[in-house]
């Protein structure tokens, strides 16, 4: 008896791996053994997602800290949009986040406010995001640039 389960458990674990990522699929699922596959296999193309946030006008200041006593640091940007509301600020990497010819380039973005909204004072409307960059993602990075929608700043490491 006792074997068995022990042979019943080790069976269940075995085919349970069989089956791949569904039932139907996997070629040592025993289901599968006498059919034939007439679909063909495709690879899906991944797209890369655009952010739809818009880019902040102005780039008011950039600045970078060390950061976890390594190379590391904490890059902190500030930008003035056009109204109050903006909401959800990033800096989203341009480039997959890799750096071009030792620059690692930042788009300050945010989501706009819905409606109407008051315009205010330059420095009510202020905007800051500050985001870490491990010493791995800043190897070969010499200088970092943040894009705006009229400027930019670039920091030097």
């Amino acid at each position: 008896m006792r074997a068995t389960v022990i042979a019943m458990a080790a069976a269940a674990v075995f085919l349970s791996g069989c089956s791949g990522s569904t039932v139907d699929s996997g070629r040592l699922n025993p289901l599968n053994w006498f059919q034939t596959n007439t679909e063909p296999e495709t690879e899906l193309a991944v797209t890369a997602v655009q952010d739809e946030r818009e880019l902040i006008p102005v780039i008011s200041g950039v600045q970078a800290q060390p950061f976890g006593g390594g190379g590391s640091i904490i890059l902190i940007a500030t930008g003035i949009p056009s109204t109050f509301g903006y909401y959800d600020a990033a800096l989203v990497p341009v480039n997959e986040g890799k750096p071009v010819d030792g620059e690692l380039v930042l788009e300050l973005r945010a989501n706009a406010p819905d409606g109407e909204v008051e315009t205010g004072s330059e420095q009510s409307r202020e905007i800051s995001v500050a985001t870490t960059l491990t010493e791995r993602q800043l190897e070969g990075v010499q200088s970092v640039r943040v894009i705006g929608a009229v400027n930019e700043q670039v920091i030097i490491l």
